[in-house]
Parts: C-alpha cells; sequence; structure tokens
C-alpha cells in the first residue's frame, strides 16, 4: 500500500496498567504503557469520551523517549541491588517512580489528538493556542531529579542502606559522570 492510499487507521484506546511490576517481573517501554494491560484487555475505539479508557496514541510523539527513560531509571534502581530480595525491590521503586509520569503522558498524548481532530480549531495559532506547551512536559522533564527521588525512595524502602553501586546518569553536557 502507498501512503496515498491510506484513508484511515485505527488508533485504539488502552486502559492504564495497575502496575508496571510485580514480584521479579517488571514491564517497561511500549509494553508497560503502550500496550495492553496486564490486568485489562478490553479496546475501545479512540472516538470514544471514555476517559476511564487512556489510550496509547502516539500524538506526543515521545514513545521512544519514554522507553529510554524507563530504561535509565531501571538502571538506576538495579544499581542498587545486592540480593535476590532486592531486584523485587528495585521494580517497585521502579514502578511508583515512573507509572505516574508515563500515564500523565498518555492522557497528555490522548487529549493532543482529541484537540488535532476537533473542527472547532481554526488556524495553525488556534491550534499553537490550544495545544501550549505540552511538549514541555516530554522534553523539558527533569528526569535526573527523578533518578535522586528513586534512589530515596529505594533506600526507604531498604531501611537506608546504599546498594553497590549507586548511578545517577546525567544528560550529556551536563557536568562529569
Amino acid at each position: 500500500m502507498k501512503p496515498h492510499q491510506i484513508q484511515a487507521f485505527a488508533v485504539q484506546d488502552q486502559p492504564h496498567a495497575p502496575t508496571f511490576a510485580k514480584s521479579r517481573v517488571c514491564l517497561m517501554g511500549d509494553a508497560a504503557h503502550a500496550g495492553r494491560s496486564i490486568a485489562r484487555t478490553s479496546h475501545v475505539p479512540i472516538s470514544s469520551n471514555n476517559n476511564n479508557n487512556p489510550t496509547a496514541t502516539p500524538w506526543l510523539g515521545a514513545g521512544a523517549g519514554q522507553a529510554l527513560e524507563d530504561a535509565l531509571m531501571l538502571t538506576t534502581v538495579l544499581g542498587e541491588t545486592s540480593t535476590p530480595h532486592d531486584i523485587t525491590t528495585a521494580f517497585r521503586t521502579f514502578d511508583s517512580s515512573r507509572r505516574p509520569r508515563t500515564q500523565k503522558l498518555v492522557d497528555l498524548s490522548r487529549e493532543t489528538g482529541e484537540t488535532f481532530r476537533r473542527a472547532d480549531v481554526n488556524g495553525i495559532e488556534e491550534l499553537r493556542e490550544k495545544l501550549g506547551s505540552r511538549w514541555d512536559q516530554v522534553w523539558l522533564h527533569d528526569v535526573e531529579g527523578d533518578q535522586k527521588k528513586a534512589l530515596e525512595l529505594m533506600r526507604s524502602m531498604r531501611g537506608g542502606q546504599k546498594g553497590r553501586h549507586s548511578v545517577v546518569v546525567r544528560p550529556h553536557g551536563q557536568g562529569s559522570y
């Protein structure tokens, strides 16, 4: 099929996963925040306005970046492990640290798509006004701050003990490693 032959494509709602981690199993990337929930598997067409079924849509263009943030956070918390039990704690920490942000961006993506589709938007300037600075929440987010909070949370879950390999990765150009 050639691009000019595409007349429509499906974008489907996905319920938020109630957790990204259970015991020593942890989901990340699209498996966690864009794919089917491990608890519910129903699909609702995007045309529905049912806010109880958040979407996994492409409207922010942030999926790959979210997977990289997931990988960075997993590296951070797994660097704190020194026993097999610590792996479960690391995964719980990852879930507590990442799930709220990724679910917020899934919701924001749905809202962005709904704004793009609305007939009440007249011209590019009105579209810019309605969309505002929503991409700032994707691209200007303090990932290093998230890492530090996750390390504090994991240490508190472990009774204040540090792991063997505490790691905070700084973005390129943001100081020494």
